[in-house]
């Protein structure tokens, strides 16, 4: 991350934020990357925090006057972040923290069928450490109809105990079969919804560039399906 004077161009920090054992940059050694970064400001327009994940599958937050880092959470390699997070406050204080893995990059990311998730993580005040799957409720894709001549589906509504839990995680997957569905666009908030797109090639041949996706609105604060009643 590269923290630099607007007025001048000069180098105010760069902050390398995952390293291997030796202390070299782990871009270097495992091809790693920052994905655009997500600033939270105050009334005062003063950088509180920083928030943007990486090429590993980890969301990093910076905080303080020196932008120091640490890892919120960890998707694990083969779950790439590659898009800007979306931050929203959270009613009980601090940030959700949303965003979902995958990438498009590669000429063999085409024909990769790793299995992508969208998650929403809790950036709980006074809370230390990565924020473990375990602590996540999982939402799902239960099936797929038709209204009115539109193809729609279905997800769970299972509630988060916030007192317990630190937010939600919904795979990208319905009825076991992963298809390379992944999160390449940032996620975008309206009347409490989180909304996102997701991407998919249709195809086994990375020469082909046909594919498809689906437009996906649920509960911000839990990753519920929506109610219409």
């Amino acid at each position: 991350l590269y923290v630099v004077d607007l007025a001048n161009g000069s180098l105010i920090k760069k902050i390398v934020v995952d390293e291997n054992n030796s202390g070299a940059a782990a871009v270097q050694a495992y091809g790693n990357g920052l994905s655009s970064p997500q600033i939270v400001v105050n009334a005062q327009h003063q950088i509180e925090r920083i928030y943007a994940g990486d090429l590993r599958g980890n969301m990093w937050k910076f905080t303080g006057s020196d932008f120091s880092a640490s890892k919120l959470y960890a998707a694990g390699a083969g779950h790439p972040v590659t898009v800007k997070p979306l931050i929203t406050e959270h009613p009980d204080g601090g940030y959700l923290i949303s965003f979902g893995t995958g990438k498009f990059l590669e000429a063999a990311d085409k024909v990769d069928k790793t299995r992508q998730a969208f998650y929403a993580v809790w950036d709980k005040p006074g809370a230390t450490g990565v924020v473990a799957e375990t602590l996540l409720q999982r939402q799902t894709i239960t099936g797929e109809g038709t209204v009115n001549g539109q193809d729609y589906f279905y997800t769970s509504s299972n509630p988060v105990t916030w007192e317990s839990q630190r937010g939600w995680f919904m795979p990208l997957v319905y009825q076991g079969v992963d298809e390379g569905e992944r999160v390449i666009y940032p996620a975008q908030t309206t009347e409490g919804r989180v909304v996102f797109v997701t991407a998919k090639v249709d195809a086994n041949d990375p020469c082909v560039s046909s594919g498809s996706g689906r437009l996906v609105e649920l509960d911000m604060l839990t990753g519920s399906m929506l109610s219409y009643e």
